[in-house]
């Protein structure tokens, strides 16, 4: 019953990561969301079991905080290159 929100919160991140791709920033928003979703899922599913354990929680919570930086400093140089973060300006073929 518990882990209804993080499902939810799954759902709504997945959404607008799919709908939601005209802005690299509205891309890396979603992806956090989806992180933070699964890491508060992680932690309420150790919680309510009778070993909770850290070693789960800590490598997602690792991994979000590495996605979220080389998400900035890829919107950092994009934007700094190209002028703007709309996806559709970027070209990955053209230097």
């Amino acid at each position: 019953m518990t882990l209804h929100l993080p499902m939810l919160t799954f759902l709504m991140g997945s959404l607008s990561l799919i709908t939601n791709q005209t802005h690299l920033l509205s891309t890396l928003l979603s992806l956090e969301l989806l992180l933070m979703s699964l890491f508060s899922g992680t932690a309420l599913w150790t919680i309510t079991n009778t070993t909770p354990s850290i070693y789960m929680i800590m490598p997602l919570l690792a991994l979000s905080a590495c996605e979220a930086s080389v998400g900035l400093a890829l919107l950092v140089s994009l934007s700094r290159s190209h002028g703007s973060d709309l996806t559709r300006n970027m070209n990955l073929l053209k230097c």
